[in-house]
């Protein structure tokens, strides 16, 4: 009895190193299906079925503070912004809030300039209308010079910062011209102090006086960074993350090239993890590639090339 159980053991094995047991690596079967399981376990023992995303649009939106608050609003799905907004809801990126204040410069402000001893101008006269919205610091509005009756106006633009300074353009064409003015407010009354923009004369400074509300206006801006959950890959791979598994749906298209070689087409799909669908904003990401199966000397067939 023994000789029997060890008569078939040795059958068993026999059989086994005959037909050629590989684990799904290779098979002396090429067909639509074997192919696609040869295909999977090649791409697994190969380690390239994580599918990454990069994520260096959005590093590069949220390096800087700004005025955008991510909790609210929209932006089309192409904007990095987009995804730094639905990577700060689902909790990949956090947010912090920081308020300054600025002068508020709106109002109407004039200057009369005389030039007795100038036999070319004998005056000049600029006047402002400025205005700011709450929670900006941009400033805008017209300006209207009136230099010996040689009268030009146009758009002013600008913004303020906290100390008062006040960074203007008068017009648009050819990028402008700038000008900074000091504002101050005293009782009632305001002043910006600065540069006199289109005189070629001894007259490098003005000071036009005004009224308006006055005040201050508050200004909040943002930061944000990457929080604790956002986990990217390793260097040198550290400006993407891995957002899910490649699946390969099928191959079709399975032809022979030459008696030892075989090509074809297959197609595959991610479903993404919660980081790749916030980041991309979908569930999935489809596509195809490309096949070629190599004949060893023993007829078993392999996966020689593929491209994703």
């Amino acid at each position: 009895m023994m000789r029997n159980r060890t008569s078939v053991s040795c059958v068993l094995i026999l059989m086994a190193l005959v037909t050629g047991c590989h684990g799904g690596n290779s098979t002396k079967n090429l067909t639509e299906s074997s192919a696609k399981e040869m295909l999977e376990n090649k791409i697994s023992a190969d380690k390239k079925g994580d599918y990454r995303l990069s994520f260096s649009m959005v590093s590069e939106t949220i390096r800087n503070r700004t005025r955008d608050d991510y909790t609210e609003g929209a932006f089309d799905n192409n904007d990095p912004r987009a995804a730094a907004q639905r990577l700060l809801k689902a909790g990949f990126i956090t947010q912090a809030r920081e308020e300054h204040t600025v002068p508020n410069v709106s109002g109407q402000y004039r200057v009369d300039l005389t030039f007795p001893k100038n036999p070319w101008v004998a005056y000049a006269n600029y006047s402002f209308n400025l205005s700011m919205k709450p929670t900006y610091s941009a400033v805008t509005g017209d300006y209207r010079m009136d230099s010996s009756g040689n009268k030009q106006n146009g758009p002013l633009t600008g913004t303020v910062d906290p100390d008062g300074t006040v960074h203007l353009t008068y017009g648009s064409q050819f990028g402008g011209t700038e000008a900074d003015y000091k504002f101050a407010s005293t009782g009632g009354t305001l002043t910006l102090t600065g540069k006199q923009p289109f005189l070629n004369i001894q007259c490098p400074e003005m000071t036009l006086t005004g009224s308006g509300p006055g005040g201050t206006i508050s200004v909040p801006s943002f930061s944000y960074a990457f929080s604790n959950s956002f986990k990217p890959l390793p260097a040198p791979d550290a400006n993407e993350i891995y957002v899910g598994d490649i699946a390969i749906d099928g191959v079709n298209n399975l032809l022979l090239a030459t008696e030892t070689e075989a090509q074809a087409h297959f197609t595959w799909h991610v479903t993404f993890n919660d980081v790749g669908k916030a980041l991309s904003g979908k569930t999935t990401v489809t596509g195809t590639g490309d096949v070629i199966f190599g004949k060893q000397p023993d007829g078993q067939w392999v996966v020689a090339e593929y491209h994703i």
